[in-house]
């Protein structure tokens, strides 16, 4: 299959080999080069050179949403570099409360697997958002098994991206939540670069981010290469009772290299190489606490978890060539293969709380969970601006031919205890016993998005997204044979628009089709995959030169055959369509700075989000047996589990010459933890606080206390029993950059 993608790359790139030839030939025979023809070109040209390509093309650095930080006619928000370290953020949960209509469901106490929402979608395991790292698909194999174990890690990233509008139908295939991208170090554009920032932190927790890079000017053109390193360890806040086995990150070790290459041409394209890698294991566990140890002590875990542990390698590569074919039109081919493999070691099953305290006899089951995901696709996408009766467009079209595969060959051990905390036998049952099948899915996707400048004020974005899949479905766990085939046809159209004011106003909004597919042992028996038809009005104010700003949205959706996917997160032992629902809502966001409003000669920022969010199941489908998950229970009305009426953030810091400081507040209402809605979270505040102190231009000492007032909470009540969030941390270290 990696042989048939490969063919199709190098059939796109052939679109452009002659004009490459020839301009090779021109660049030689002229002593001109690529700078001298910037500084003469005409101001009409401009986006001919790399420094317009890397405002304008924003591909070239993995990102989504241009420059401005948001979409010309929808709901869009990057967190940029600057505001990731204010906090040295490496939970994406934390990171994303900044972003309006995001819901989310903390697990682990440190972002690892995170359960992003949007607009009140179900949560579980970020499945119904296309999860994306640079603009490529993410999640370990979003068509087989979008519900997985992986997630990118935040601590690395240059920015992070969300789309909830109409601009996500450019995007699949799950967007009935919405669209998350997360922006790598992008390579160096102008020369030598390093960074290295160096944290130590509560329960021995060590962060170590570095990067080098630099640009050389070559005789066949401009080379910019990149190294990054990530690594991380720590002890775990959490504590086992009568054990001293840690219950942290082992280590985190995240090594990246980029390789990108401009050859002297007229026109400018680029080809651009990377290659990442992550091993990561972990002392985690699916369980929490019984209510009356939570209460005891909700750092604890229970003695029978000691032997949870998680194993997870993964490889993403991509190699990208980007082409300026004239003025008005470029090409973008990409072809990419990411691979993921994990074993989370874990309790399966219930043995009793007192069999888990290990103060009565029993039986612990622990499953090896022992999984192999891959992806490999070529994604193309053209870009055209054109006019058409005086009527200017931004045409993108787009393909992209995607196959991914999950294996799963799983098997379980016993461990028989005395009631003692001690241990009097142990067996394992054959490998592949617990699950030996193998999930494979075909997909090919076209999309069209058309920004259609109609006046001065009015534009309009059409856009279209279609969706071939194929599954094949194969089970060789003895005595669960079982195998299948079947196709499926997805159309997603959508319709955007922004009315300009003036330069400081705008008005947006827009309708898409969201969709999220089922995995392959759901479609071949005939499960619809879930829909959505979103709607969403905003009102956008920026200050001409960005002293302040505000933006309001209101949003509202119809979503159609939810799906409830067979997953030991939620408890569920078997997939199952629940019905219908429908959710709506307001998101309210604001920034300014008061030090540059008011000319303190110190900068004085205030940030403010805010969402209000209702969201139902309204037509709950006849004849639903319990399956042990959170819909468990579910009657028409009632509440999605997991998604708070009301959450806001609160941003603001104080920045000098030499030092600055910031805090960041994130209010999170009370939430149903399953669709039976007779349990709730409790309501809770977490206090941020940051500071930092500059040697000079290039060192500063940082300080960060995350969760201030040490405030105890639930986070959740899956994948089992009540886990908290994390408590109060430290962290001091510094920071070097040139």
């Amino acid at each position: 299959m990696l042989q048939k993608f490969i063919k199709y790359f190098a059939i796109s790139c052939a679109l452009s080999a002659s004009v490459m030839a020839e301009e090779a030939k021109a660049a030689q025979a002229s002593p001109e080069t690529n700078k001298d023809k910037e500084a003469s070109a005409p101001k009409a040209a401009e986006a001919t050179t790399s420094e317009a390509v890397e405002s304008e093309r924003v591909i070239v650095t993995g990102q989504i949403i241009p420059e401005g930080g948001h979409l010309i006619t929808g709901s869009s928000k990057r967190i940029d570099n600057e505001d990731l370290q204010k906090h040295s953020y490496s939970d994406i949960n934390r990171i994303l409360y900044q972003v309006p209509g995001v819901n989310l469901r903390e697990e682990d106490g440190y972002g690892l697997f995170p359960n992003i929402s949007m607009r009140g979608v179900n949560s579980h395991r970020s499945a119904k958002i296309t999860l994306m790292e640079d603009g490529i698909t993410a999640a370990p194999a979003p068509y087989s098994a979008p519900d997985a174990y992986y997630a990118p890690n935040a601590g690395r990233m240059d920015s992070i991206e969300v789309i909830k509008g109409a601009g996500s139908v450019q995007y699949g295939p799950h967007t009935t939540g919405g669209v998350v991208n997360y922006v790598s170090t992008p390579v160096p554009t102008d020369g030598e670069t390093f960074y290295w920032k160096q944290l130590f932190g509560s329960d021995n927790d060590v962060k170590t981010h570095m990067y080098w890079g630099d640009v050389y000017d070559l005789e066949a053109g401009k080379l910019s290469l990149l190294f990054e390193g990530y690594y991380r360890e720590n002890d775990g806040f959490q504590d086992i009772q009568h054990s001293d086995r840690n219950t942290g990150i082992n280590h985190q070790i995240e090594p990246m290299l980029k390789l990108r290459f401009e050859p002297k041409t007229s026109q400018y394209q680029y080809l651009e190489l990377k290659v990442a890698y992550t091993d990561m294991e972990g002392n985690l566990s699916y369980n929490g606490l019984k209510r009356e140890d939570f209460n005891s002590n909700p750092n604890d875990r229970y003695w029978g978890t000691q032997w949870d542990h998680m194993d997870t390698e993964a490889v993403r590569t991509y190699l990208k060539h980007y082409i300026e074919l004239n003025n008005d039109i470029s090409l973008t081919n990409t072809l990419y293969y990411n691979r993921f493999k994990r074993n989370w070691h874990k309790i399966k099953g219930d043995p009793g709380t007192d069999v888990l305290r290990g103060t009565a006899p029993g039986t612990i089951r622990l499953k090896n969970n022992n999984r192999d995901y891959y992806q490999v696709g070529l994604q193309s996408e053209v870009d055209w601006n054109f006019d058409t009766a005086g009527i200017e467009h931004d045409l993108k079209i787009g393909t992209r031919l995607h196959t991914d595969k999950y294996d799963d060959y799983s098997w379980s051990e016993y461990i028989d205890t005395d009631g003692n905390y001690g241990v009097t036998g142990k067996t394992t049952n054959p490998k592949g016993s617990d699950g030996n099948k193998d999930y494979h899915t075909d997909s090919v996707a076209f999309f069209l998005y058309d920004s259609m400048k109609l006046t001065d004020k009015l534009t309009l974005t059409p856009g279209v997204r279609f969706e071939h899949i194929r599954y094949d479905y194969n089970n060789d766990t003895v005595g669960k044979e079982d195998d299948g085939k079947s196709d499926v046809d997805i159309w997603a159209p959508s319709l955007g628009f922004a009315y300009d004011f003036n330069e400081e106003y705008q008005l947006f909004g827009g309708v898409h089709k969201g969709f999220s597919v089922v995995g392959p042992p759901d479609a071949v028996v005939g499960a619809k995959y879930e829909s959505s038809i979103n709607y969403e009005l905003g009102l956008r104010y920026n200050q001409i030169d960005r002293k302040y700003g505000a933006e309001a949205v209101v949003f509202f959706s119809e979503l159609e055959d939810i799906y409830d996917p067979d997953s030991q997160a939620s408890g569920a032992t078997e997939s199952r369509t629940i019905g219908d629902g429908e959710t709506y809502g307001l998101e309210l966001s604001a920034y300014a700075d008061a030090g540059r409003i008011n000319n303190w000669g110190f900068s004085n920022p205030w940030t403010f989000a805010f969402t209000w969010t209702e969201s139902e199941v309204t037509d709950v489908n006849d004849n639903l047996s319990d399956t042990g998950s959170f819909y468990d229970g579910v009657k028409d009305g009632s509440d999605t589990p997991y998604i708070p009426e009301f959450q806001y953030n609160i941003g603001t810091g104080l920045h000098f010459s030499r030092w600055g400081t910031d805090v960041n507040l994130t209010f999170v209402d009370e939430m149903y933890v399953s669709a039976e809605n007779n349990t709730k979270t409790d309501a809770h505040v977490v206090v941020d606080w940051s500071a930092y102190y500059s040697i000079d231009k290039n060192a500063r000492v940082l300080f960060n206390v995350y969760n201030v007032f040490d405030e105890e909470y639930e986070a959740a009540h899956h994948p089992t029993d009540i886990r908290g969030g994390s408590p109060r941390l430290f962290y001091a270290g510094f920071e070097y950059k040139f």
